[in-house]
């Protein structure tokens, strides 16, 4: 673990960035234009001299949104400043727009180097103490272990990743120390070691596993974490831009976030439509690559293996219809059905571990409910019943147990040939812990000996787990 202050000097870069237009008056307002602002680095050495200055660039933006050419029209006196400003300019991307000819324009941007020093309270590093206890469920017999107390609101991240580092430490977000923040829980001593220290909510975590990176949204930014050295940094800036969803290839090489343009209909507001962009995080470029019409990107999940592949689900203005469709780096998008059967209609998707194939869930017009997977490369599919409400499943690497929840009973499904071998009832909240509580959030660790979830309780979220043992 890498040893932090509770308090300590940081040093902050103020950046200033105006946009001024020259001589194109039919275009949209400025403010509009931007896309992408990369992070902006105040050199080292200049902050060590204390530097400080103003450089006014003339920028050259293309129809495509690119800066093609920089140039120095006012020098702030110093060389190493200016070439930063450069550097950070020529990063920029803007709206794409239509342009007689081709033609691109020039735009002033005064950029501003000033330093600050303020005093910041920073927990990363800290330890918490274990809160770990266990109990018997009445229903099922079974122990369930409760790794956090009602004093905090503690659950795992809402989303299809993995959140195992190991088989004895799994990441958890939790509000202790003001906000909810990223936690690694060890599942040994029940000690939580305290990953981030935002002043806003971290929300949509993302992890690519074999890279020891994990990423997470924090107000408007998107931020990179190496789980091992818990070093942070910020991947891109969304002042300019509203990231709805993002994710990132399971090669570490490019990110992929959505955007929409909403307007306001009847006092209501629609998505007139939304964007997928691309992020090349070696070379900071970005580029759309997708457009989708009257419709609104719900999520983004890459194929844990191919960093290829992506599974966007997104869903139509004006009627309460979903679909799933499989995006390409190149930009192609194909719906996928997932099923033989159009009676079914698929509810939620997500990539089996190995990223071979679709596990999903779907509703017959009858309202039955059934689990099934699907693999796209030959197109097959195979389906059971299962005979009440799913809300939430999880399918283990062996692709034959799966977790199932209605939100009040966990249950434990083993199935071959599309028929359900056997069934476990985990843990069942029905006439135990209220109505009002909810199982959500399931995970297998990953030798399959215990399975994770959240639950709420006396109005606050704690993570739990039990035993399984699924390899033995």
């Amino acid at each position: 673990m890498m040893p932090l202050l509770n308090k300590k000097n940081i040093l902050f870069s103020s950046l200033i960035v105006l946009l001024i237009i020259a001589g194109c008056s039919t275009l949209p307002k400025p403010r509009t234009w931007l896309i992408h602002k990369p992070v902006f680095a105040y050199p080292l050495e200049a902050q060590k001299r204390g530097l400080e200055g103003r450089v006014l660039v003339i920028l050259h933006v293309k129809p495509n949104g690119k800066v093609d050419t920089v140039i120095v029209r006012k020098s702030s006196e110093y060389k190493i400043l200016d070439d930063a400003a450069v550097s950070f300019a020529s990063k920029f991307f803007y709206r794409p727009f239509k342009s007689e000819g081709n033609v691109g324009i020039w735009l002033n941007v005064p950029i501003v180097f000033k330093q600050r020093v303020v005093k910041e309270k920073s927990f990363v590093g800290k330890v918490w103490k274990s809160e770990k206890t266990r109990f018997t469920d009445k229903i099922s017999g079974r122990e369930i272990t409760r790794w956090t107390a009602d004093k905090y609101n503690d659950y795992l991240f809402e989303s299809k990743e993995n959140p195992f580092l190991s088989e004895n430490k799994i990441i958890v977000v939790s509000d202790r120390g003001g906000m909810d923040n990223l936690f690694l829980l060890n599942l040994v001593n029940g000690t939580l070691l305290q990953m981030t220290n935002e002043k806003e909510k971290v929300t949509n975590v993302v992890r690519t596993p074999a890279l020891e990176t994990l990423w997470y949204k924090s107000c408007k930014k998107i931020h990179l974490l190496n789980t091992r050295t818990l070093q942070n940094d910020v991947i891109l800036n969304g002042d300019s831009i509203r990231v709805n969803s993002f994710t990132v290839t399971a090669d570490g090489k490019y990110l992929l976030f959505s955007s929409a343009e909403k307007d306001k209909d009847a006092g209501k507001t629609v998505t007139r439509y939304s964007n997928i962009f691309i992020f090349n995080l070696n070379t900071e470029q970005i580029r759309r690559l997708k457009k989708f019409n009257d419709s609104e990107i719900l999520s983004l999940i890459a194929n844990p293996v191919d960093g290829n592949l992506i599974l966007v689900k997104k869903k139509f203005n004006g009627v309460k219809k979903t679909e799933y469709l499989l995006l390409n780096l190149d930009g192609n998008a194909k719906a996928l059905l997932m099923t033989d059967n159009e009676a079914l209609r698929p509810v939620t998707a997500q990539w089996t571990y190995d990223g071979e194939r679709l596990a999903f869930s779907a509703e017959s017009s009858s309202g039955k409910m059934f689990l099934g997977l699907y693999n796209d490369k030959i197109g097959q599919t195979m389906t059971f019943e299962y005979g009440s409400k799913i809300s939430e499943f999880r399918i283990f690497k062996d692709k034959t147990h799966w977790l199932v929840t209605d939100g009040e009973v966990l249950a434990l499904l083993t199935d071959r040939e599309g028929k359900v071998l056997n069934k476990k009832i985990l843990f069942n909240l029905k006439g135990q812990h209220g109505s009002k509580n909810k199982i959500a959030d399931l995970h297998f660790n990953p030798n399959g000996s215990e399975v994770y979830f959240n639950f709420r309780e006396n109005g606050k979220l704690n993570v739990y787990s039990v035993k399984v043992n699924l390899l033995k």
